[in-house]
């Protein structure tokens, strides 16, 4: 059920707060995807490492034991592994890491100041829901590698890659999801899009990538991304650096942070060289305008 959520305890900076790219603006802080990340351990409140439903981008298993909290930051881990009668089928030689809100909102600004892991087993923020209903969403804010990784023309640790999904929208068929939202069917076979999540339909998708000016895993920086009914904005280090529509992204969703492996995309490290840095986050900061703050119905699992 859809309720008011209190701003009392928000975070344990000021709640003055305003996001790097609007200082002075008149955002009010949203407390339950906010975390300063300053305890010892992941806040069962705000977090969870529960992806039942989804194992993980094959070949690497979702291990909720390399989710950390310490020291001020959220570490998510990529590790060397071998498969015993408890994994999947399909899962071999690698270990990584997720976790999601428990919350799940419409609109906002959020801001994460992190650093990726640096190998090519990728470092995600990203936000998603499927509802069960017959809507299906997703806004990826970045999906990175790091400079260890071979790296492609086509694709390296100084690419900034955000996209836009719509994986099925109630009430519109498939085939006519790019007429009404604006988007471009994923090509056959793109299991790089689709996550491998499903079977034969394709997300409709828009986004791309773009090079930035330094490799997103040798130092910590600023990432935002703004959604309002218009449109998504993807910010790094205060700055404007691109924005897509927000048509048909009109229901709720959670916000994710994970390591995934990659191969049709970024490739597959040696095992023999994990573990590497990890994916880092500082904190994640989420604001809203006023009339935007309310929370919405939550469930422990994201369906996948």
């Amino acid at each position: 059920m859809a309720g008011l959520v209190s701003l009392a305890g928000v975070w344990s900076a000021s709640a003055s707060i305003q996001p790097l790219s609007d200082p002075a603006g008149s955002w009010v802080p949203y407390a339950p995807m906010s975390d300063e990340f300053d305890g010892a351990e992941l806040n069962s409140s705000k977090w969870s490492t529960d992806y039942t439903q989804w194992a993980g981008r094959q070949p690497g298993l979702f291990d909720a034991s390399n989710v950390k909290v310490a020291n001020g930051s959220l570490t998510l881990l990529a590790q060397s592994g071998h498969r015993n009668s408890s994994w999947p089928v399909g899962y071999d030689n690698y270990t990584t890491s997720a976790l999601h809100s428990v919350d799940k909102t419409l609109h906002g600004y959020f801001e994460v100041r992190s650093r990726s892991g640096s190998s090519s087993i990728s470092s995600s923020w990203w936000f998603h829901w499927n509802d069960g209903a017959g809507t299906w969403t997703e806004i990826d804010v970045f999906e990175s590698e790091g400079s260890d990784a071979q790296q492609a023309s086509w694709h390296n640790s100084s690419m900034f890659c955000s996209h836009t999904h719509i994986f099925a929208l109630a009430g519109v068929p498939q085939d006519e999801l790019p007429a009404e939202c604006g988007c471009m069917p994923d090509p056959p076979g793109d299991i790089g899009r689709t996550r491998g999540r499903y079977k034969d339909d394709r997300a409709c998708s828009l986004g791309g990538c773009m090079g930035i000016s330094f490799a997103i895993d040798q130092g910590f920086h600023v990432y935002g991304l703004e959604w309002n009914q218009s449109m998504v904005g993807f910010y790094i280090d205060g700055a404007p650096v691109g924005k897509l529509p927000a048509a048909c992204l009109t229901a709720p969703i959670g916000m994710d942070f994970d390591r995934e492996t990659m191969p049709d995309w970024m490739g597959l490290p040696d095992p023999a060289t994990l573990p590497d840095v990890p994916f880092e986050i500082d904190y994640v900061r989420a604001w809203k305008r006023t009339a935007d703050v309310r929370s919405y119905a939550r469930s422990p699992v994201p369906a996948q």
